[in-house]
């Protein structure tokens, strides 16, 4: 949609809306800026919380 003013800026909004069940024993490390999780379990938010 092109709204009313052509000119104006661009805005791009991405979002899922999967959820994952909360995860026991998470341990997030974080290299060079970067998070991560050091095990399997998954590093995320719930787009939902508000």
């Amino acid at each position: 949609w092109r709204g009313t003013r052509p000119d104006a800026p661009r805005i791009y909004f991405s979002a899922h809306f999967d959820t994952v069940e909360p995860t026991e024993g998470l341990v997030i490390g974080e290299r060079d800026g970067v998070l991560y999780t050091e095990s399997d379990t998954i590093l995320g938010a719930d787009d939902k919380a508000g």
